[in-house]
């Protein structure tokens, strides 16, 4: 039976030796584990930053694009208004 400091439930030295390993593996897995949550939640929010700043540029330009057909559209019921007035006045 091993001597430990702390209670083991091991038969031989190699078992502890193993369990040590084993405890030491799940340690740096763990560590690797929050690293990459970490990593994942700024890449998420990185994607969430770009994702409302192609949201704001799609609307910006929806925007200025429906204000261009607006003044097109404008200038020609203007035309269209002008047309109708000429045609009143050669038929008077």
């Amino acid at each position: 039976m091993c001597v430990c400091v702390h209670t083991c439930a091991v038969d031989t030295p190699s078992q502890h030796s193993s369990t040590l390993d084993y405890a030491e593996q799940l340690r740096i897995m763990q560590k690797t584990k929050d690293k990459l949550e970490i990593a994942l939640e700024r890449h998420q929010d990185s994607s969430i930053k770009k994702l409302q700043e192609q949201n704001e540029s799609h609307q910006s330009s929806r925007a200025k694009m429906a204000e261009g057909m607006a003044l097109a559209l404008e200038k020609k019921d203007q035309e269209w208004m002008e047309k109708v007035a000429d045609v009143e006045k050669a038929s008077i």
